[in-house]
């Protein structure tokens, strides 16, 4: 059962053209900036991963969608808290085409 957000309750997201996360120290640099400004959810764009999977770090989880095959679409990821996974109801990472 996924549970519901509260009314009123705050999300605080953003969004980063990172340039590249091959470097596991780049996502520990997420979970950082993550943490000093309180952020729930960071978009991530240009992450050149080169395929989809899941990651998990403390208390964090990356999710990477992208196409190794076409090098015009440079990958995405999203990075969220772990506590606002009691609210997510599915994610679908695909292979663009």
């Amino acid at each position: 059962k996924v549970g519901k957000w509260k009314y009123g309750d705050t999300l605080w997201t953003e969004s980063l053209n990172v340039r590249g996360m091959m470097d596991p120290v780049k996502r520990e640099e997420i979970i950082t900036q993550m943490k000093n400004h309180n952020l729930d959810i960071m978009c991530l764009q240009e992450t050149k991963i080169s395929n989809s999977c899941y990651e998990v770090r403390r208390g964090y989880t990356f999710v990477f969608s992208s196409n190794s095959t076409n090098r015009e679409h440079w990958e995405v990821g999203i990075c969220y808290r772990n506590r606002i996974e009691k609210y997510r109801n599915y994610d679908v990472q695909t292979s663009l085409k």
